[in-house]
């Protein structure tokens, strides 16, 4: 199925451009819509605007706005239609509506963490923390937002979730207050925004107050999420499951005996009815509200914002509030003299799931994990009942904000701003000893993000007859705080105590805190001519607190030309052309302090699952290994080299605009923990001098199709990204970090796998050399063992017949828009895709796997109550013999490699405009009415059922929250 979609995107693309070929549908008098050019400040009204040269041509310099220079079509999103949806973050209205961003919205769970990757992989991935290492800076009207700090993660000896709420923190911005989203991806522009946008940036801006008269809007909508149908099993599922090995292999149950729970079939917890569905999946209620209120003058005016959101999981009650306010107020006291100063707060609540896993992630602690829940809805609904005596409170609290003056004398400008953005996380636990084997848990968290930026702009303009000069200087302070305090508990007096404080526990306290400043000027010089060309470099010089001493500093330069070809190309059918090209150098923030504090020591000293203890200044440890790796000197400032080419155009009487992105990033001076012999003392050492290539491109094609008294207007962005490891430290070829390989030359997203080429059903197919049968491991292969592939020919199958394949990011996605119009009505649907990206189903090998992980007392074996429903989609492996020592159903090979192509209906929406004329003199003057359904069908061939709720490892594990589909109805109105 999916390879017939691969086929199917493209021709949709084909067809867009081959629009030209029928002239009657090339007509005078199309018109563009505003909204598929730029964002409008109105998310109820459908502006639209002539489709004379001289005008489209305004539009889109629209885009060449301020200090953020040759922003097209394709970085942009159409609020109007992302606004009217259930979607809680900014990551779920960017997905599939803006070219070169691919977002990993792995789970469902409301507030759940999503990763963003702007235009590919900047370095690998080998765990959670270093996902932070590759999002893009985020600005809401200019103000960089601080992220929680992966620091957290260093304190457990697991890498399945972060302590504490561990919340999305773009889902705490009012999704209705937001004027535009826009992608920065030019390297020009990215440099002027400094080393925080080394690997991108989304920039947010919200609206803004209204002049010379009062408006009040309210939008609100109601909905419901509701599960997808599962099939709910028993025992006897499980027991027909494996009882097929015992019986292919001969296998006697005395000695490779059957879990107790699928011994005794009279049991009717485990062999009854699977009812426990009615308690876990749930249709659960959606809700939004949100208010504002704009008034003033041209001299002062102001907006307020209000409101509260409600969203909800499909399983296990998950759900996440968020009330947010906003005071927005703009000040002209004197001609050549505006102020302006904004803040923002906002308090998330979230009910997080009730996995197992994650509770014993979070306890570092294991019972005995050989019985699972039971599927019955009685015994389960016991389990649940346990919970009502928990404490499990996630709250995040969010204020940001700034205080912006700008004066202007003639040609000269000057422009200071003090930002700040303040976050802190609260995660108070106790679970009680009924759920904790007899021992109860207290946990204790708290955290604060902060950061103070103090930037200043200083450029004076010369004005020639046809041409001008901008001549610049900027600065900026920044400081980052990062701080958290972690208190757990064990084995309280009894479970009526719920605090650390009032009762005799066993208390473990952890902290830590990491500030880092960056300090930044620079300078540029721009030139533009007739608006035919425009050109300009900057020179920027930034200081950091998180580099070594002698690295600390870093000269970066950037330049960048810009052609405007419309009126002097200009053949049959072309209205517009502008061609531009960028280059620039910006340092990487490291997220990692310690790099800067030279030689240090972390061991285990003996404490397990306690990987924290450490020394520092060159004092050895009591043991070694030393866990951390070896952090010496000479690590230069990791720093990113980009390179763009740009063409946008508009074609056939303004009818189609196309906008295409070629582009080459180089990650260089990257540091990566290199694997040193045990003989050193140490696990690894910490080098810089990675590569990492990054080569794509990226198309965006509009047009109105239809614009007679129905509309058709459509919108398709695809982009292509691949990358490359390039170099590694010490002109080494290859190394191996975490089961995972890097390999110079090869993707750094790809899979370590054997090769699986089927079964040995008889001793004799099995190869024989010398008298002795092949080997794996040291292990003999026997009938009933996999054919793996022996690329040495040894006859030794090991690590050294591992190949790479497959790759876990997408090499291509993008989305599909299409908006009818007719009269009021309006329909809009919206369609993504992402082609040729893979993922290991881990959960299918565990489950086949059984033998080995029943006897496993770690996190792999614990067994949800998700654990009792049928995976209808699973392949048909071939029947191995599970005991046998080589264990065939190991996850690291090819055989659970699965193809993750897919393409979503992500959302429909049908809505009706109600004008009331009057203009400001009647109470209400406008609203729209929508109907919104969002994850309606999915196509894909892959077995675990949503492609998306795959890890961002590529691994699928079966716990992501899974999409269910939402239905609301909604009302923007205006007073």
């Amino acid at each position: 199925m999916c390879k017939k979609l691969k086929k199917i995107i493209p021709l949709v693309i084909i067809l867009v451009i081959s629009i030209y070929n029928i002239p009657e549908c090339i007509a005078a008098g199309r018109i563009f819509q505003q909204d598929t050019l730029k964002p409008t400040q109105d998310s109820i009204d459908s502006v639209t605007i002539s489709a004379k040269s001289d005008s489209i041509e305004k539009i889109i310099k629209k885009f060449y706005r301020g200090d953020r220079e040759g922003l097209l079509e394709g970085d942009s999103l159409i609020m109007k239609s992302a606004a009217n949806n259930s979607f809680i973050s900014v990551q779920q209205l960017i997905k599939g509506n803006i070219s070169g961003v691919n977002v990993q919205e792995n789970s469902a769970e409301p507030g759940a963490i999503q990763n963003m990757v702007v235009r590919g992989l900047s370095s690998p991935l080998f765990s959670n923390r270093d996902t932070h290492d590759v999002q893009p800076a985020v600005y809401v009207d200019g103000i960089p937002l601080i992220s929680d700090h992966p620091f957290a993660y260093n304190i457990r000896s697991n890498d399945v979730s972060r302590i504490g709420p561990s919340t999305n923190e773009l889902s705490s911005l009012n999704i209705d207050n937001i004027k535009s989203v826009e992608v920065i991806k030019d390297p020009a522009e990215l440099h002027r925004l400094g080393p925080l946008a080394a690997n991108g940036a989304i920039w947010i801006t919200t609206k803004d107050a209204r002049v010379n008269y009062r408006e009040v809007s309210v939008n609100m909508y109601g909905g419901v999420v509701t599960p997808e149908a599962i099939t709910p099993i028993n025992a006897d599922y499980q027991r027909e499951f494996r009882e097929t090995f015992y019986n292919k292999y001969d296998i006697s149950t005395a000695d490779n005996p059957l879990p107790s729970y699928l011994n005794d079939r009279n049991n009717p917890n485990y062999f009854g009815s699977a009812n426990w569905v009615d308690s876990f999946y749930k249709v659960s209620p959606v809700y939004n509200t949100n208010m504002a209120i704009s008034s003033g003058s041209e001299r002062a005016n102001f907006r307020f914002t209000a409101g509260r959101t409600v969203d909800a999981g499909t399983e296990d009650e998950t759900s996440m509030a968020l009330n947010n306010a906003s005071f927005l107020i703009n000040m002209v006291p004197f001609e050549w003299m505006k102020v302006t100063a904004m803040i923002n707060g906002a308090i998330s609540k979230r009910n997080k799931n009730r996995s197992f896993r994650d509770r014993y992630a979070e306890t570092g602690y294991l019972p005995d994990l050989s019985t699972p829940v039971s599927p019955s809805l009685e015994t389960y609904e016991l389990l649940t009942d346990e919970y009502e005596k928990s404490i499990d409170d996630n709250v995040n609290n969010y204020v940001r904000g700034y205080l912006s003056g700008e004066f202007e004398i003639d040609a000269l400008d000057f422009t200071t701003n003090l930002m700040f953005d303040y976050n802190e996380g609260i995660r108070d636990i106790f679970w009680p000893s009924t759920l904790m084997a007899d021992i109860s848990y207290v946990s204790n968290y708290f955290s604060y993000n902060q950061r103070f930026l103090w930037s200043n702009e200083l450029k004076y303009q010369f004005d020639f007859d046809k041409s001008k000069i901008d001549i610049g200087a900027f600065g900026s302070l920044q400081e980052d705080m990062h701080r958290y305090n972690y208190a757990k508990a064990f084995d309280g007096p009894n479970d009526f105590i719920k605090t650390a404080n009032d009762g005799d526990f066993d208390v473990f306290r952890y902290t830590d805190r990491q500030s880092i400043r960056l300090l930044s000027v620079g300078g540029y010089v721009n030139y533009e001519m007739n608006d035919f060309l425009r050109a300009g470099v900057s020179l920027r010089y930034d200081g950091i607190s998180s580099s070594q001493p002698d690295s600390r500093w870093k000269l970066s330069p950037s330049g960048f030309a810009e052609i405007d070809f419309s009126d002097f190309i200009f053949p049959r059918g072309l209205n517009i052309l502008k061609a531009r090209v960028s280059y620039a150098q910006l340092g990487k923030i490291q997220s990692i302090d310690r790099y800067s504090e030279g030689p240090q020591y972390s061991v285990n000293l003996g404490w397990d699952g306690v990987p924290t203890i450490s020394s520092y200044n060159g004092y050895a440890g009591l043991s070694r290994p030393y866990a951390t790796g070896w952090v010496g000197y000479d690590l230069g400032w990791p720093y990113s080299e980009k390179m763009a080419f740009e063409l946008d155009g508009v074609f056939f009487n303004n009818f189609l605009h196309v906008n295409l992105n070629l582009y080459n990033n180089d990650e260089k001076d990257l540091p990566v923990a290199v694997p040193i012999p045990v003989e050193y003392g140490y696990s690894s050492e910490i080098k810089s001098g990675m590569v990492v290539n990054n080569r794509g491109v990226e198309l965006g094609l509009s047009a109105p199709l239809i614009n007679k008294d129905f509309k058709w207007n459509i919108y398709v962005n695809t982009s292509y990204n691949r990358n490359r490891l390039s170099k590694l430290p010490g002109g080494r070829e290859e190394m191996i970090v975490d089961n995972r390989k890097l390999q110079v030359g090869e993707s750094i997203d790809k899979f370590w796998v054997y090769e699986n080429r089927g079964i040995y059903e008889e001793t004799s197919q099995i190869p024989v050399e010398n008298g002795s049968p092949i080997t794996f491991e040291g292990e003999q292969i026997l009938a009933g063992d996999p054919i793996w592939t022996d690329f040495n020919k040894d006859f030794k199958i090991d690590e050294k017949d591992k190949v790479l394949k497959g790759n876990s990011t997408p090499d291509v996605f993008g989305g599909i828009s299409n908006t009818f119009q007719y009269k009021n009505w309006d329909l809009d649907i919206h369609m993504f895709y992402a082609l040729g990206h893979e993922a290991l189903n881990i959960r299918d090998s565990q489950q086949y796997d059984f033998p080995y992980t029943s006897t496993q007392n770690n996190l792999n074996s614990v067994q949800e109550i998700f654990f009792w429903q049928e995976n209808k989609d699973s392949r048909n492996y071939p029947i191995y013999n599970p005991w046998s020592s080589v264990r065939p159903y190991r996850p690291d090979q090819d055989l659970f490699l699965e193809d993750l192509s897919f393409l979503k209906l992500r959302s429909v929406r049908l809505g009706y405009n109600l004008k009331f004329g009057g203009g400001h003199s009647v109470v209400m003057n406008r609203a729209y009415i929508y109907i919104n359904a969002t994850n309606l069908l999915t196509i894909t061939d892959f077995s675990g059922g949503d492609p998306e709720l795959v890890g961002f490892n590529g691994y699928y594990d079966g716990y992501g929250v899974p999409f269910g589909k939402t239905f609301i109805l909604g009302v923007n109105f205006k007073l």
